[in-house]
């Protein structure tokens, strides 16, 4: 007699956290009334570290995209990959 398969459904409802984490952090980038944080990109791991990547033109904003996400509820830990690019090069 085989044995009935095992159905996993925690890869698909981490998915799903996983994708609504993303989209609250950015609503949360779009409402901060700051058009350049309108730009970052938002990535989230299964375990709630959220990845911003992106370009803005200054340390003020990088850190401000930063702490604009931080207080959206489930993300554990932020990785900052946002590129400053300055004109004054």
């Amino acid at each position: 007699m085989s044995q009935p398969s095992t159905v996993h459904l925690q890869p698909q409802a981490d998915c799903r956290a996983t994708n609504m984490l993303e989209s609250r952090a950015q609503e949360c980038l779009l409402q901060s009334g700051r058009r350049a944080l309108c730009q970052i990109t938002c990535q989230c791991s299964q375990l709630g570290i959220l990845r911003l990547s992106g370009e803005v033109s200054s340390y003020f904003l990088k850190q401000l995209a930063q702490e604009t996400v931080r207080r959206v509820d489930g993300v554990q830990g932020i990785v900052n990959h946002l590129y400053v690019h300055s004109d004054e090069n």
